[in-house]
């Protein structure tokens, strides 16, 4: 006998949160939203597969694909809709967050 150390990274996201809620609330996203977070994420929200991250996009990548936009147009877009999906999940009840701002800041050696 041995002990199993691998993981199923679909089991534990679709185990792990409530997978009805996340699909209804991803589903209310654009086509090209969905299709962002799918390419970036490395994850098919339709069957809940989740590819290694040596498959996930690149920002320069996301850009070829959707013609007419820079990486960091790419980029702006994706955190955009990462921020969308967190403000329906909000809404639905599905998670919950909280914001941490920074107050202060200090130098190393320095009052």
């Amino acid at each position: 006998m041995t002990r199993d150390d691998s993981w199923n990274y679909a089991e534990i996201l679709w185990n792990g949160i409530q997978a009805k809620a996340v699909t209804a609330v991803f589903e209310q996203l654009s086509y090209k939203e969905q299709w962002y977070l799918e390419k970036r994420n490395a994850i098919c929200m339709t069957c809940g597969r989740v590819s290694p991250l040596s498959t996930q996009s690149t920002f320069e990548d996301l850009a070829v694909d959707f013609e007419g936009t820079t990486a960091s147009g790419a980029e702006r877009f994706y955190r955009r809709t990462l921020d969308k999906l967190r403000r329906k999940l909000l809404e639905s009840g599905v998670i919950h967050t909280v914001t941490l701002k920074q107050t202060e800041r200090r130098k190393k050696n320095k009052k």
